[in-house]
């Protein structure tokens, strides 16, 4: 019985050297240029995942040539076209003035009886509602998540602006400015937003603080995505709010605010501010922003056909502009990512 165990192990164990050295045979093979074995799923990209990513990919640009290419065609070829009276269509330039539309939107855009100050006054409304609103809507933000006195009263107060209708909004204001203000400070006359002193002041208050809440609920939720280890490790540390919210919070939601960030600069061409929603077609020329401009040239009294090249050919040079904008801005914000990780 002895002797057959031992036969047993001896041939268990020159099984598994043949079998080794067989294995040992083909990877040799395979490194002299020999036939390799085959490795099933050797990545995952194949059978039905290729599928599924060619289905995925081909969905985006089905829906981006459709919903875009497609449905702005007209407008991209109206910023080649001039308006003929004679006929009352639109017809194209001859060569030598294909992009006449173009030069007169960056004539106009550079020069102080053009649309320079409409631009600039756009620029106004845009980056003091965005560079104080924004700051002060992540602190009221922070203090939300911090779960402070009345902190449910100030979330639903202040987010109620971004669920009315802005034109229920622009009433109120309206409303306000023109009745309540007058009342408390005569010196403002009886119709302040139709004065060229205290018009713009007024809207500028209005961009400020009707922008501040529109990121109030995203900021709120991202802050408590904060883990509370840190929160509680900072309390035993003996750190202070204002620490915590600079040193621990921000640098954990800074990718959300260079999303949040992006736009920064390219709504400085389209901004409009409440004007439509206030004056209607009749704002006064020293309030008119750039977007307005553009919108009051195809929509109500002050449109025409003879418009339409030059605002097709506005918006297509913003797109155009605002590309290399967002990627220089993407850039600068990148460059002062604290790559907090939790």
């Amino acid at each position: 019985m002895k002797q057959n165990k031992i036969c047993r192990e001896a041939a268990t164990a020159a099984q598994d050297s043949a079998a080794q050295q067989s294995v040992q045979a083909e990877d040799g093979a395979g490194l002299r240029g020999g036939k390799p074995r085959k490795v099933k799923n050797a990545s995952i990209f194949n059978g039905k995942a290729q599928i599924f990513v060619i289905c995925m990919l081909a969905y985006a640009v089905i829906n981006f040539a459709i919903f875009y290419v497609w449905m702005n065609i007209d407008s991209i070829l109206l910023a080649f076209k001039t308006y003929n009276g004679m006929s009352g269509e639109q017809e194209f330039f001859d060569f030598a003035h294909l992009f006449d539309n173009f030069k007169e939107f960056f004539v106009n855009l550079f020069t102080s009886s053009g649309t320079l100050p409409y631009f600039l006054r756009g620029a106004l409304y845009h980056l003091t509602g965005f560079l104080i609103a924004y700051p002060v809507s992540l602190i009221f933000s922070y203090l939300i998540y911090k779960k402070l006195f009345l902190h449910n009263f100030f979330k639903v107060m202040l987010y109620v602006p971004s669920i009315v209708s802005a034109m229920v909004i622009s009433i109120m204001f309206k409303t306000l400015a023109e009745n309540f203000l007058p009342a408390i400070f005569p010196q403002l006359g009886n119709a302040p937003l139709s004065d060229e002193a205290y018009a713009t002041p007024l809207l500028v208050i209005y961009s400020i603080f009707f922008a501040m809440p529109g990121q109030l609920i995203i900021n709120t939720s991202t802050m408590s995505t904060v883990p509370q280890e840190l929160i509680e490790y900072g309390k035993l540390e003996g750190i202070t709010m204002r620490k915590e919210f600079l040193h621990v919070v921000l640098p954990l939601v800074y990718p959300l605010i260079t999303v949040q960030c992006l736009g920064l600069f390219v709504g400085l061409f389209t901004a409009a501010g409440p004007l439509y929603a206030i004056y209607a077609e009749l704002a006064p020329d020293y309030t008119v922003t750039y977007g307005y401009y553009i919108f009051t040239r195809v929509i109500g009294r002050n449109a025409s056909e003879a418009y339409y090249g030059f605002t097709a050919a506005s918006n297509l040079a913003i797109g155009l502009i605002s590309v290399p904008i967002v990627y220089f801005t993407k850039w600068l914000l990148e460059r002062f990512d604290p790559e907090a990780e939790y």
